[in-house]
């Protein structure tokens, strides 16, 4: 009999919470054109303790029972406010009609225990009726509402946003125009391509690193992932085409996007390296999204936002116009100094300007001379060059540079260089035989290291004993 009894409870109490759940819609939609006694029923899911419902409507009213109008307003629930992609609204007890932004089709989340629905849909909004903007607000913009730093979005719920640069050091929120609805933070620390949840009106929040790449953030569930990809976070190589003003000098001057100049930017003032006619180039701070070039004097440019790679002018101050690569071949980089009495020891660039030099007995004090096919030029920053750390050179530099020593004292060391961009790097050379290479035959391979016999012209990876290098055979 016990059991008996026990049994008929469940039973009760599984009605009951059944009756309970059931959640029902009537409004300006084919599903029930404001018919309380037959209207839509919400699906739920026990799980998440939702209920949905899909309709295509501008307003509707919601309710726990069906009926008459009696019955159904009895049991109604009225919203805080219009219904809109993006934002969270408060249930209570009311007869109000619950309205919507705009028509369209609507997939409406309701929690019951929390009184809470918000909407997502997939139908644009009319002119005037837009979804919220939402903004990445920090340290990187004055923590302002730039249009560079503006989510896209095209359903109010998941926003986007492209070419993102944020320092490990810069705090920031994701927010609205007014830090109302969306104003979320509460993260510090955040690594790349993991998922973490944001905290309404809570703290700033931050990077591990250094970040470049994609933001995506959902408005419904508060998750934000930094997402990781496209071109590292390196400082860009900025081109500015002189033909136009046949300036003497050129400088970069590091600005935000109303061209005042950064004060923290040590020296403010960079001068550019000449690779080319009239064509000067510049490793820039992708710290810092805005620049204007200028002559040092009264010329000046156009604040432009910082491109890796592109070039710059006075009628171009956007960099519009990806930089046309330079044909390296016949080019030869030299690395004279005391360990060859400042001797040459050329060796041919590839097409795309990259020079790899085995040295022997490297020691003191060199420098870089690039022949373009007309001239030599010489390039140095003046420094002690550290291993395995690219830099940029300076042309004409007066100052020797000085060889990174190594443990052994040999000086047996690679130098690379990349003419495109005047970077320098030196590493270790690994099991360097101290030999004469004129009296080592040359072994001619082709890019995917197959022996030539005869080379033909062409490009071509040679051998001479230990020391390996690209050339070109005309």
């Amino acid at each position: 009999m016990r059991k008996i009894l026990l049994s008929l409870v469940a039973i009760f109490a599984a009605l009951s919470m059944t009756a309970q759940s059931a959640l029902y819609a009537t409004g300006d939609f084919a599903q029930s054109t404001w018919d309380p006694a037959y209207p839509a029923q919400f699906t739920y899911d026990a799980g998440t303790d939702l209920y949905t419902l899909n309709v295509t409507c501008s307003q509707l009213k919601i309710s726990t029972a069906k009926g008459d109008w009696g019955t159904f307003d009895g049991a109604a629930l009225q919203a805080s406010g219009t219904i809109k992609p993006g934002s969270e609204y408060s249930l209570s007890k009311g007869t109000s009609n619950i309205l919507f932004g705009w028509q369209g089709d609507w997939t409406i989340t309701v929690s019951l225990s929390k009184m809470k629905i918000s909407a997502t849909t997939t139908t644009p909004p009319p002119a005037g009726s837009e979804y919220p903007k939402v903004y990445l607000r920090g340290d990187m913009n004055g923590w302002g509402t730039d249009a560079a730093w503006e989510f896209s979005t095209t359903d109010g719920v998941v926003y986007n946003l492209e070419n993102v640069s944020i320092q490990s050091t810069q705090k920031f929120k994701i927010a609205d125009g007014s830090w109302g609805a969306i104003n979320y933070g509460g993260q510090s620390g955040m690594k790349p391509d993991t998922e973490y949840t944001l905290t309404h009106n809570s703290t700033d929040c931050s990077l591990a690193a250094n970040f470049s790449g994609s933001v995506t953030f959902n408005v419904n569930s508060k998750k934000v992932i930094f997402k990781s990809g496209g071109s590292p976070a390196v400082d860009p190589f900025i081109f500015f085409d002189n033909t136009e003003t046949q300036w003497e000098m050129v400088y970069i001057m590091l600005t935000d996007k109303d061209g005042n100049v950064y004060s923290d930017f040590p020296g403010e003032e960079m001068e550019f390296v000449e690779d080319s006619d009239n064509l000067w180039c510049f490793q820039a701070s992708a710290d810092y999204p805005y620049a204007q070039f200028n002559d040092g004097g009264d010329n000046t440019t156009a604040v432009c936002t910082l491109k890796d790679n592109y070039v710059y002018s006075m009628s171009n101050p956007a960099g519009e116009e990806y930089r046309e690569p330079i044909d390296y071949s016949g080019w030869y980089v030299n690395v004279p100094g005391d360990h060859n009495q400042w001797g040459d020891n050329g060796v041919a660039c590839s097409s795309d300007g990259v020079a790899v030099l085995n040295l022997t007995g490297a020691k003191g004090g060199f420098k870089i001379k690039i022949w373009n096919g007309s001239e030599d030029a010489w390039y140095s920053n003046g420094q002690t060059i550290a291993l395995d750390s690219p830099v940029v050179l300076n042309s004409n530099s007066d100052t020797n540079m000085t060889f990174p020593a190594t443990a052994d004292g040999l000086g047996n060391l690679t130098v690379t260089f990349d003419c495109s961009r005047m970077t320098l790097t030196i590493t270790l050379t690994a099991g360097v035989d101290e030999i004469e290479l004129g009296d080592v035959p040359a072994e001619y391979f082709n890019l995917q290291g197959v022996r030539v016999a005869e080379p033909t012209t062409g490009l071509y990876i040679v051998r001479r004993g230990n020391n390996i290098t690209k050339e070109i055979v005309r």
